[in-house]
């Protein structure tokens, strides 16, 4: 039922009024005056008031520019009523935001068809303001759902543009960067629970943030494994050069994690990157009840399998993402590989910087000392997620924070991954072998992670052989 105000300083009009409106089946509140309505709106709400122009204590027209103040001409509906037809009058009642007005002699007739017109208006309003507010929740809901996938600025974009979305599927040019940490599930084999997920925390809190800086979406988060593409769902000319600084800042990146890492006692960290650009199907896949905007194709695959052969702290890019980005990355070498399933090898690229307008580049003090002594280890091949039972010796001649010198007479094949285990130290490391000296059986290994003890040796073995 609709809470109307009559307010009218002759009781009789008041009266006549009232009971008429009440009979119409509306509920009325009447107010013998201005003042007297001003304070009945401070603790009740109406629909609608029918407000007399000439009164003693406050005339009409001062009440609803007070009114106006507060309520707009939709919130709160003003029927004036004059008891002449005083163009005067009429003008300064609409000038104040008026919504109508009658004259006296009052016709009931007409005040009930205009009380109706404007309360069906107010419904309207009403009706349009709450679909407005339920847009905008959901628009929130995009925005906290959504946002945490892709950048607030592609959120916003795809509010305000939304048949850019695509998300039935379509072709798009995109660049994809797979990310994945060099052993961590055997890492994670020998971890309490609660130190894994605090490192996982640690790593995928810094590399999120800094995908959807670099405007990236991502698809998909398995593990330590992280997917995500650039192209879409907005559509991005220089979807390869945003992925490769993207990629040089997520390394930097990994600095501040294993930071973290090493004041609560965890293992540092290292991590592999694979980018490959070109065509792929992004869109939302999946069932009715669950489904995953993502991006499928052989582009993927690819950047998957460069991916897989990455170190710890490389980038490896495809031929096509260089061929997109021009002569502004800082190569540091070049191979060809023949990715699983493909019948035509690849040139794929280890990149270690950008320059541009980003003028990133991954510092890594990464000069081999020679030791004091050599440092016995045995080594075990890794396959695949498993340790093997191929173990040999060898012997750490030269030292970094990030790679070692290996010698051993056993031969081993270029970017095998092995777990090394130090002599006389609790401390283990993995790595993966990038170069080779098959004369004096010398093997250049990347490490991938570090125990703790094994981090610290390595750092007092570094600063004894500095301090020679």
């Amino acid at each position: 039922m609709s809470e109307l105000l009559v307010v009218d300083d002759n009781p009789v009009n008041r009266d006549l009024l009232s009971r008429r409106l009440v009979r119409a089946g509306y509920s009325v509140t009447v107010a013998d005056g201005g003042r007297a309505a001003l304070n009945l709106m401070l603790n009740s709400s109406f629909d609608l008031v029918l407000l007399d122009i000439m009164m003693p204590d406050m005339d009409g027209i001062t009440v609803l520019g007070v009114l106006r103040r507060t309520y707009t001409m939709s919130a709160l509906p003003v029927i004036m009523v004059t008891a002449r037809d005083s163009t005067e009058d009429v003008v300064a009642a609409l000038a104040q935001g008026a919504n109508d007005y009658i004259t006296k002699p009052i016709s009931f007739p007409v005040v009930l068809a205009r009380v109706q017109t404007q309360l069906a208006l107010k419904q309207s309003s009403d009706r349009i303001n709450e679909l407005v507010g339920e847009l905008e929740q959901k628009n929130e809901f995009i925005r906290n759902t959504f946002g945490r996938y892709v950048s607030s600025e592609v959120v916003e974009n795809l509010l305000d543009r939304p048949e850019g979305l695509g998300f039935e599927g379509v072709h798009r040019q995109v660049s994809i960067l797979i990310a994945d940490l060099r052993g961590f599930t055997l890492l994670a084999d020998s971890m309490p629970a609660d130190e894994i997920v605090r490192m996982l925390d640690n790593y995928l809190e810094e590399m999120i943030e800094t995908i959807g800086r670099h405007g990236g979406t991502i698809g998909e988060i398995v593990g330590d494994g992280i997917l995500a593409f650039f192209g879409a769902p907005v559509e991005d000319s220089q979807h390869a050069l945003h992925a490769v600084a993207c990629a040089v800042d997520m390394q930097q990146s990994m600095r501040s994690v294993n930071l973290r890492n090493r004041e609560s006692g965890l293992p540092e960290l290292q991590m592999g990157i694979g980018i490959n650009s070109g065509e792929g199907v992004v869109g939302n896949i999946g069932s009715q009840t669950r489904s995953t905007y993502t991006v499928i194709g052989s582009v993927v695959n690819l950047a998957s399998r460069i991916e897989s052969g990455t170190a710890g702290g490389q980038i490896i890019i495809a031929e096509t993402t260089l061929a997109e980005i021009g002569a502004i990355v800082r190569i540091d070498g070049q191979r060809t590989i023949l990715p699983k399933g493909s019948r035509q090898p690849v040139n794929v690229y280890e990149v270690s910087g950008i320059a541009g307008d980003y003028n990133l580049f991954i510092d890594r003090d990464d000069v081999l000392q020679l030791l004091t002594q050599a440092i016995p280890v045995q080594c075990t091949l890794v396959e695949g997620k498993q340790v093997s039972n191929s173990s040999f010796e060898g012997r750490l001649l030269k030292l970094s924070r990030y790679s070692a010198q290996l010698q051993s007479t056993i031969e081993i094949e270029m970017y095998s991954d092995l777990r090394i285990q130090l002599a006389g130290n609790d401390g283990h490391l993995y790595g993966k072998v990038l170069e080779m000296d098959e004369q004096d059986s010398h093997f250049l290994v990347r490490f991938s992670s570090l125990s703790p003890d094994a981090s610290d040796m390595i750092t007092s073995l570094i600063r004894q052989s500095a301090s020679r």
